[in-house]
């Protein structure tokens, strides 16, 4: 073997408890400050924090109702069965859950959503000074100031107070745990180092998979180095072999689940394809505010970075890994070198490297790699930085409690902005409730995360699965013969009325008159006739208890509502309050197009709706079960995703499940009326993965309570 990194203890230092009950203290008041804007029931963000809420609010009602394992979204806020981030990143709804169960299930998806982040918060704080005291026992003042630089980053702290990236902050508490690993194996080896590290590479599978992957990129290259320089020993191979074993155990569920998700004519789990040019543009943008202080409110992507402190430990860390006790961490150095060559955007430089990274990468990556490069780089720069500073007495001790202070004050001052911001962004208590109901719950296109498209009527605003169910026939089955809107619009159509222009005292807006009166248990159905006008802009619909936009001419794919021909030109609206809600529309044209102002703004017709005389009834979400009367034969096509593990039963016999032109669960039918049911099943591999996964995860923590139960059996 060859010898450890100088500045290694060889054993660990008594700890004195006064002083490490006030590191914890101090720690632990500076976690509680960053999050304390999440000791809130209100909404914190913009659509893609209502988004994950309402994921969580469909986990939340299956669990309560007896659903565990959770596989598929199957409630109103899901109804199209959903599994992102159910199943690509399940830690963030399994973290609610379990808040959930600790406190009553008294909470709503709101506050469960803050309570998570705030735990992410502190655990992560906590976990980052375990991490750092376990490869530098002696340094414990310094890897509680390198915590709070880390928790306090605006590249880590910024992801959820700025830019509702909750299932990154959910993995931001496990990198440390995977660097320091890997600083602690290229410095001493051993069986610990290699368990640190995987448990932190596992756990962020979990939580985030584009953040796992770059680190799962460098692990591999650390690894792999380690190899070299000890000759390919045999006890390094039994390091790193054992090591890779104990990852396919403990990260086998994210995998398998994912890879089961892909149909048989899948071109791939993320379908796109990346334009490179757009993540060098990205770069661009935000340079160089991104080496400048973060601006007040900090939500441009300029102000997801490293900041000065972070800098200036990474820049010596790197520095002294090129000294000759510390060459062994030169991987680490040059892991983190890449990363910055890939977020500044060096003339040549990056672009190149941007063309060169796979494109599995690069989709997992996406077009803002600030979002996933800067946490991973400040996760570097923690044990380049601890290692690079010697313990110090005298002088140099007073200097570098010195620099710490300082460090500490303005990431703190930075960090203050980054709380404010989370203030600011969050809802009223107006607000808040009307995005409680599930009338308002849009379908944003991320519910079809991981599928291979969404299909031609996909909105992105909230739909109405009463009148997402079709019967399609002809050739190739895409002709629609039946659904429930041509059921409503050809019997005994109302006559036309006019929504006339108001104008507003906001410049720019119009209301549109009259008002409108939704009924209490029941649905009605808004036809428009647009007269051949292509508005551009968002028609709102608002009420006491509700909220609705859509962007028009087109709100989502080409057979979504909409203004053009081919749109649909009908909304479905309804209440779950038990009294009449009036409800008023306006439309907000875009700035950036010119669009003149007619008298009347479109004609409408006001259709009540007998849900029991609809010809294709839903009589139950979870599970779901649908009464269907059809006039010919034809394929039933639900608004489920589909992909291999539903089943479906028809007048209580067993039916195969199809998959519909447009990718959704479907079934053949005969002329007449059939009751017809969808349920999900989880592969036989799936569930092996699962239990593979429960099982080592169960094993590591037995064998971790049997080691310290013998350490301090050894101490008496």
């Amino acid at each position: 073997m060859l010898p450890p990194v100088s500045g290694g203890p060889a054993q660990t230092p008594p700890r004195t408890w006064p002083g490490e009950l006030l590191r914890l203290g101090l720690l632990t008041g500076f976690a509680c400050w960053l999050a304390h804007p999440f000791l809130t029931g209100r909404l914190i963000g913009s659509g893609d924090a209502w988004w994950y809420a309402n994921m969580l609010r469909d986990f939340l009602t299956q669990v309560r109702g007896g659903i565990f394992p959770v596989w598929t979204g199957q409630t109103e806020f899901a109804f199209n069965g959903a599994v992102y981030p159910l199943r690509a990143a399940p830690f963030f709804q399994h973290l609610a859950g379990l808040l959930d169960l600790l406190t009553g299930r008294r909470l709503d998806a709101f506050a469960l959503q803050n309570a998570a982040v705030f735990v992410s918060i502190l655990g992560g704080m906590q976990v980052t000074y375990f991490a750092l005291c376990r490869l530098a026992p002696d340094r414990r003042n310094l890897a509680a100031m390198l915590a709070v630089l880390y928790a306090g980053c605006p590249g880590v702290l910024g992801l959820i107070t700025s830019q509702d990236l909750y299932m990154s902050c959910m993995a931001a508490p496990f990198l440390p745990l995977v660097t320091c690993g890997l600083a602690l194996s290229l410095r001493d080896g051993g069986w610990p180092a290699q368990r640190m590290m995987v448990v932190g590479l596992a756990l962020t599978w979990y939580a985030h998979a584009p953040l796992a992957a770059w680190l799962t990129l460098i692990s591999a290259g650390v690894q792999a180095v380690r190899l070299v320089l000890h000759g390919f020993s045999r006890q390094v191979c039994k390091e790193v072999a054992g090591g890779a074993l104990l990852f396919v155990g403990l990260a086998a569920y994210v995998f398998v689940s994912v890879a089961t998700l892909r149909g048989g004519d899948s071109a791939g789990v993320i379908p796109y394809a990346i334009e490179r040019v757009r993540i060098v543009a990205a770069l661009r943008d935000a340079f160089p505010h991104s080496l400048l202080p973060v601006r007040m409110p900090t939500t441009s992507l300029g102000d997801l970075q490293l900041g000065y402190a972070l800098w200036a430990v990474l820049g010596a860390g790197c520095a002294a890994s090129l000294t000759l006790g510390r060459r062994r961490l030169l991987p680490l150095t040059a892991a983190a070198i890449l990363l910055v060559m890939l977020l500044l955007p060096l003339p040549r430089v990056t672009p190149w490297l941007w063309n060169s990274i796979p494109e599995s990468l690069a989709r997992l990556t996406y077009y803002w790699p600030m979002h996933r490069l800067y946490p991973v780089l400040a996760a570097l720069a923690l044990p380049l930085g601890l290692l690079a500073f010697p313990s110090g007495r005298g002088r140099s001790r007073i200097l570098l409690a010195a620099l710490g202070v300082l460090a500490v004050t303005w990431s703190g001052w930075e960090a203050g902005k980054l709380v404010a911001t989370a203030r600011l962004r969050t809802m009223s208590p107006q607000e808040t409730p009307i995005r409680r109901l599930p009338e308002n719950a849009p379908l944003m296109n991320h519910a079809y995360g991981l599928s291979l498209a969404l299909p031609p009527y996909f909105s992105n605003g909230v739909m109405d699965p009463w009148f997402e169910l079709r019967v399609l026939g002809g050739a190739g089955r895409r002709t629609v013969l039946q659904d429930n809107v041509r059921s409503v619009i050809r019997s005994n159509p109302p006559a036309l009325c006019d929504f006339t222009i108001q104008l507003d005292a906001n410049p720019g807006v119009w209301n549109l008159s009259p008002e409108l009166v939704l009924q209490p248990g029941r649905r009605q159905l808004l036809e428009f006739d647009f007269g051949g006008q292509r508005y551009a802009g968002t028609l709102q619909i608002e009420g006491a208890h509700f909220f609705r936009q859509y962007v028009l001419p087109a709100s989502g794919q080409p057979l979504a509502f909409g203004t053009k021909g081919f749109s649909a030109h009908w909304l479905p609206l309804w209440t779950s309050s038990d009294r009449p809600e009036t409800i008023r529309l306006r439309f907000i044209p875009d700035a950036n197009i010119k669009t003149s102002r007619p008298p009347v703004f479109a004609r409408y017709r006001w259709y009540p709706v007998d849900q029991q005389t609809l010809p294709l009834r839903i009589d139950s979400l979870s599970p779901l079960r649908l009464t269907v009367t059809l006039k010919e034969p034809g394929v039933l096509e639900t608004f489920r995703m589909q992909f291999p593990g539903y089943r479906a039963q028809v007048d209580g016999q067993d039916s195969a499940v199809e998959r519909s032109p447009n990718g959704l669960v479907a079934v053949s039918l005969p002329a007449g009326t059939h009751t017809v049911g969808i349920d999900y099943r989880p592969p036989w591999l799936l569930r092996l993965a699962l239990m593979l996964s429960a099982a080592t995860w169960l094993g590591l923590a037995a064998s971790a309570f049997r080691r310290r139960r013998s350490e301090s059996e050894k101490l008496k």
